[in-house]
């Protein structure tokens, strides 16, 4: 279990940092997707999608009505782009405070907020376009960069990073 060996104030760390990033910062990433990027995502030379880049509308179309009303609901999609970002920025805020000078969150091995952490982030960090988190991460926050960077290449280490 990875969060066998962390005492009782880890594991509260931990949870609070994992349902952190698992609501705020997702919600802030997915604000972003879906209201400046859906047309970058459903490019088929970024999405994958085996259909002609003229037909990607279609999920493209699907997609932002769905999660907008889901953004909308959850409240995060009520609030201006500068609010979003703010909120964005304070939870990297909070992660890299956490985060320290550790080579994990919570010491020297991965926790599950760390995959967590990974999970949301990366799937926004390494896209092949620039957005709000890419900008906050590279020009505020190495740290959290080098963390990515130490999931990507010690757990998937065929996966290389867009430039």
């Amino acid at each position: 279990m990875l969060e066998e060996n962390l005492d009782t104030e880890q594991r509260g760390i931990a949870r609070a940092v994992d349902r952190m990033i698992d609501t705020s910062t997702s919600r802030a990433l997915t604000y972003f997707r879906v209201f400046e990027n859906a047309t970058n995502l459903f490019n088929p030379n970024v999405s994958g999608l085996p259909i002609p880049g003229f037909l990607s509308f279609i999920p493209r179309n699907a997609y932002y009505k769905a999660a907008s009303r889901q953004l909308y609901s959850e409240g995060i999609g009520k609030h201006p782009r500068e609010e979003v970002v703010e909120i964005l920025r304070r939870d990297l805020q909070a992660i890299d405070d956490i985060l320290g000078d550790k080579k994990f969150l919570l010491g020297i091995r991965p926790t599950i907020p760390d995959f967590t952490m990974f999970g949301h982030l990366a799937s926004c960090y390494y896209l092949p376009f620039r957005q709000p988190v890419t900008d906050l991460i590279d020009d505020n926050f190495p740290r959290i960069r080098e963390h990515l960077d130490r999931m990507r290449i010690h757990y998937w280490s065929d996966w290389k990073r867009p430039e």
